[in-house]
């Protein structure tokens, strides 16, 4: 079949949030969205934290899976989606039959991957563990036609290698194997005062499971502060140079949602503002965090405890404004 050229990444960049990045880049023009930050935070994936004891990919996990979070997000923009997944000892024929269809009507967003299956990755032993999404624009004698916008580059992928990564059966992510999704054609995202007061509910059902999760919510800076005593390896310093780099990133994207509920009056501004400085606090905590590491210390995780804890307890109970009831 004819390939369709890959077009410039108009969403792309080294950013946690590789879902999001592929989704914008297959289906969105760049004055569709306002911004990353604030479809990541429809997915509602920043809202909730876990630190998951033994993986180092992990310590401040996302409690909502993104596979799922995408779904979200589409949802709240008022968008026509299609969802196709099978179960995890399913043979591969029927998964690639259906996205040789697709293809053919346009890019499918597929994830997630195992990421130490992308072939074209550097050392790419290192991301065992770790899931990843990618674009599918097209498929020809050569193989798969693949971009990813995370890195801002365009492959092709032999099947052999494209069925290995999207099975995605060495990462807990996922509601199944092969999963794969596409948009409706000509829609255009609308963001509605009655969609964000339903992201409103979501964010809050994923910061109280998070919460009553051991290692959970503000408890996972906690169980950071515990590791730390038990093991201070150069190991353990590496991986907390990735997780507080993404987790800042993830306060950021709560704080673009809170100023997009308040631009819309959906809730008051004297309690939303109290949240965004607590917000702003611990983002400012973890960039001090990191320093610390990068420079061979042990971070203390105190503060960052009591500040996730109060700005999760006050997001919970915020409320939405009587004008915008409904």
């Amino acid at each position: 079949m004819d390939v369709k050229p890959i077009p410039p990444f108009p969403y792309s960049g080294n950013l946690t949030a590789c879902h999001s990045l592929a989704m914008l880049s297959a289906y969105f023009k760049s004055d569709h969205v306002p911004d990353l930050a604030l479809f990541e935070a429809l997915t509602t994936v920043p809202f909730g934290m876990v630190s998951l004891e033994g993986d180092p990919n992990r310590l401040l996990n996302v409690w909502y899976d993104p596979d799922i979070g995408l779904d979200r997000a589409c949802t709240a923009l008022g968008l026509l989606f299609d969802v196709r997944w099978w179960p995890n000892d399913a043979p591969a024929d029927d998964a690639l039959a259906c996205l040789r269809r697709w293809v053919a009507e346009g890019p499918v967003v597929i994830g997630p991957l195992n990421m130490d299956g992308l072939t074209y990755l550097f050392e790419r032993q290192l991301y065992r563990m770790c899931d990843h999404y990618l674009v599918i624009w097209g498929v020809d004698l050569e193989g798969w036609w693949v971009s990813d916008s995370e890195r801002s580059v365009s492959e092709v992928l032999r099947e052999v290698v494209l069925i290995d990564a999207w099975r995605g059966d060495r990462i807990p992510e996922g509601r199944g194997a092969f999963v794969m999704r596409r948009l409706g054609q000509d829609q255009v995202p609308t963001l509605t005062p009655q969609a964000l007061q339903r992201v409103l509910s979501w964010t809050q059902d994923n910061l109280l499971s998070a919460e009553n999760t051991l290692r959970g919510g503000s408890k996972a800076y906690h169980a950071i502060n515990c590791d730390l005593k038990l093991e201070w390896t150069s190991s353990f310093r590496c991986a907390l140079s990735y997780a507080f780099p993404t987790r800042m990133q993830r306060v950021r994207h709560q704080m673009r949602l809170l100023h997009e509920l308040l631009d819309q009056e959906v809730v008051s501004g004297l309690a939303a503002k109290h949240i965004l400085l607590l917000m702003q606090e611990e983002a400012e905590q973890l960039a001090l965090a990191i320093e610390t590491v990068q420079t061979g210390g042990a971070p203390n995780m105190d503060r960052l405890c009591v500040l996730r804890s109060e700005s999760s307890a006050r997001w919970c109970a915020l409320e939405v404004t009587d004008e915008r009831r409904f």
